[in-house]
C-alpha cells in the first residue's frame, strides 16, 4: 500500500495585477505561509515569509511586507515595483 504525501506548500490564493502575478502559499512542514511576485515581463519571482495572521493583508498589499522583510521603507519597495526591491 502507497500513501502519497501531502504536498509540502499548498497554494491558497492568486491574483493577477498590473503585470505582476501574486500568490499566497502554506507551508505544511512548519505551518508557515508565504507570499510569492512573480513580474512575467521580467521573469523575477520574489519570495518571502509572512506571518500567518497577516497572511492575508500581505496576500493584497505585497510590497508593504516585502519591505518589511527587508527592512526598507515601505513606500521605497511599493513606488519603484519589483526590481527595486529586492535586495
Amino acid at each position: 500500500m502507497h500513501i502519497a504525501a501531502a504536498p509540502a506548500r499548498r497554494e491558497l490564493a492568486r491574483r493577477r495585477s498590473g503585470g505582476l502575478e501574486i500568490t499566497l502559499y502554506w507551508h505544511a512542514d512548519d505551518d508557515s505561509t508565504s507570499i510569492a511576485v512573480h513580474q512575467a515581463a521580467t521573469g523575477e519571482t520574489l519570495a518571502f515569509p509572512v506571518p500567518a495572521d497577516r497572511a492575508l493583508h500581505a496576500f493584497h498589499h505585497p510590497f508593504v511586507h516585502l519591505a518589511e522583510a527587508l527592512g526598507a521603507p515601505a513606500a521605497e519597495a511599493a513606488t519603484h515595483g519589483l526590481s527595486a526591491a529586492r535586495p
